[in-house]
C-alpha cells in the first residue's frame, strides 16, 4: 500500500505544480487586432537608397461574404504604401495610419518591381527570410514596372486579390507558360551557386473589345516558332488597364535581373528543369504547311541531362522523351497511318529541339545565366565546396557545348479517330 500512496502523492504534486508552469495565453493576439497582409509589394524608394513597401490588407467585414468580383463596391482589400530604409521599418510607418498591427501570417505572394530586381534582391531577400512571420513557401513574382501599380488592379473573378495572384500562378501546371518560384527556391538556387534564379514575370494588361480583333492580346511570341503569328509581348497598357497577365519569366544572374523569356521560351525552360507537365502547342502541318496541327504536349518522362566533359570542354547531352495527343488537324490528313504518324512525331520533335536550342543560346550568349541547372551536374563531380568555387562555373557556362535530343510519341488522336468526311 505504501508505494501506492507515494504514487498518489507524486501525481497530486505534479498536478498542483503544472498550472504554475504553463505560460497560458498572456502573449496572445486577438484576430480583431491584426491587419492581415494578403500580398506584399517592393519597389525602389524615391531616394534610391531604401525601399517602397506596398501592402494589400484584408478588410474582414468585406471578405466574409462569398462571390462577387473584385472591382465592385467592396473589393475586400485596401492598399497602402510607405517608404523606409528597410521593409520592417516601413511596417512601423504603416502602423502610424492603420489601427491594427499588420502581420505577414497570411501573406501569399511577394511582388517585386523589375527596377528593384535589376538593382539586386539580396539585401531585401535577407531582410525577409530572417523574420519569423515570413513563410519560405510564399511565391515570388516580378512586376514589369512598379509592383505598387500591379497591386492596384482589381480582379474580376475573385474578391481577394491575394488569392487571385496565388490561383493565377497555380495555372503554370496546366499551360507551362511561366514558372513557379517560392522564397525558398530563390534562396536555394542563390546559395547553391550552381543554378541562376528565375521567377514569373507579370504586367498590367488591357483587355481588347471583341470587335477590335480577336487576335489581339492573345499572347505568345517568337517562341511559338512556325505556329500562328502572335505578339511577342503585350504592348505597354494605358492607365486604364484593368487586368494582369503573366508575360513569361524574369531571368536573374546572381541576385540581379538581367532579362526575360517570353511565354513559349518559358515552356522550354520548364521542360529542361522538369517542371513542365502539359500544354497545348501548334505547329505547321508537315505535309500541307499552309495548315496547322494542334496537340497537347505531355511530359511523360523526366528530362535527362548528362555531363560529358572532354579535353577541358564542358559538354552536356539533353534528352527529352514526350508524348503528344492530337487535338486538331486542319488539313484533314489522316495521321493515324503508321508512316504519317511517325512523320508527325519527327516534325514535333524537330520543332521542340529548335525551340530548346534557341532558349539555351539566349541564356548563354545574351544573359550569361544558367537558369537550367546544368551547373548542378557539374557540381556533383567536385569533392568539396572549395573545389567547386575554384571551378568558377558561371564563367564557363556561356561556352559550354550542349547537345539536345527530343523524341515524341503520338499516343492519342482525340475522340475523332479519322478526319471528318462527307458521304
Amino acid at each position: 500500500m505504501r508505494p501506492r500512496r507515494i504514487l498518489i502523492s507524486v501525481l497530486a504534486t505534479v498536478l498542483a505544480v503544472m498550472p504554475l508552469l504553463l505560460s497560458g495565453c498572456w502573449d496572445r493576439q486577438e484576430l480583431e487586432s491584426l491587419g492581415l497582409i494578403q500580398a506584399l509589394g517592393l519597389d525602389p524608394s524615391s531616394d534610391g537608397r531604401g525601399v517602397s513597401v506596398t501592402t494589400l490588407l484584408a478588410i474582414p467585414s468585406q471578405t466574409k461574404s462569398g462571390g462577387g468580383g473584385g472591382g465592385g463596391e467592396g473589393p475586400g482589400t485596401f492598399i497602402i504604401t510607405m517608404e523606409a530604409p528597410s521593409i520592417y521599418e516601413a511596417f512601423n510607418k504603416i502602423n502610424t495610419t492603420v489601427n491594427r498591427e499588420i502581420t505577414l501570417l497570411q501573406n501569399s505572394v511577394i511582388i517585386i518591381g523589375d527596377a528593384l530586381a535589376r538593382q539586386g534582391l539580396l539585401p531585401w531577400i535577407d531582410n525577409l527570410i530572417r523574420f519569423r512571420e515570413m513563410r519560405r513557401t510564399v511565391n515570388i513574382l516580378i512586376a514589369r514596372g512598379k509592383a505598387a501599380d500591379l497591386m492596384q488592379v482589381q480582379p474580376k473573378l475573385e474578391k481577394n486579390a491575394g488569392e487571385y495572384f496565388q490561383d493565377l500562378i497555380g495555372l503554370s501546371k496546366s499551360n507551362g507558360m511561366f514558372p513557379i518560384t517560392t522564397l525558398n527556391d530563390f534562396m536555394y538556387r542563390y546559395e547553391a551557386y550552381a543554378q541562376d534564379n528565375y521567377a514569373p514575370y507579370l504586367a498590367k494588361y488591357q483587355r481588347q473589345p471583341a470587335e477590335s480583333g480577336a487576335g489581339q492580346g492573345s499572347g505568345g511570341g517568337q517562341g511559338g516558332g512556325s505556329g500562328p503569328k502572335q505578339e511577342e509581348t503585350p504592348k505597354p497598357p494605358t492607365e486604364e488597364a484593368k487586368d494582369i497577365r503573366c508575360i513569361g519569366t524574369a531571368v536573374f544572374h546572381a541576385d540581379k535581373m538581367v532579362g526575360a523569356l517570353d511565354n513559349y521560351e518559358s515552356q522550354m525552360l520548364l521542360l529542361l528543369t522538369n517542371h513542365f507537365r502539359e500544354a497545348f502547342l501548334t505547329i505547321e502541318d508537315p505535309i500541307r504547311p499552309n495548315f496547322y496541327i494542334v496537340f497537347r504536349l505531355i511530359a511523360s518522362n523526366p528530362t535527362q541531362i548528362r555531363y560529358q566533359p572532354s579535353g577541358g570542354q564542358q559538354r552536356f547531352r539533353v534528352q527529352c522523351r514526350l508524348e503528344a495527343d492530337l487535338v486538331s488537324i486542319q488539313s484533314g490528313i489522316d495521321y493515324t497511318a503508321p508512316d504519317k504518324e511517325a512523320l508527325l512525331g519527327k516534325k514535333i520533335a524537330a520543332e521542340l529541339t529548335r525551340r530548346i536550342r534557341r532558349v539555351i543560346t539566349k541564356a548563354q550568349k545574351e544573359y550569361h545565366s544558367d537558369i537550367f541547372g546544368f551547373g548542378n551536374k557539374v557540381r556533383m563531380t567536385t569533392a568539396t565546396s572549395q573545389e567547386w568555387d575554384r571551378f568558377d562555373w558561371p564563367a564557363k557556362f556561356p561556352d559550354a557545348e550542349i547537345r539536345v535530343g527530343v523524341k515524341v510519341a503520338i499516343r492519342r488522336v482525340g475522340v475523332q479517330f479519322q478526319p471528318p468526311q462527307r458521304r
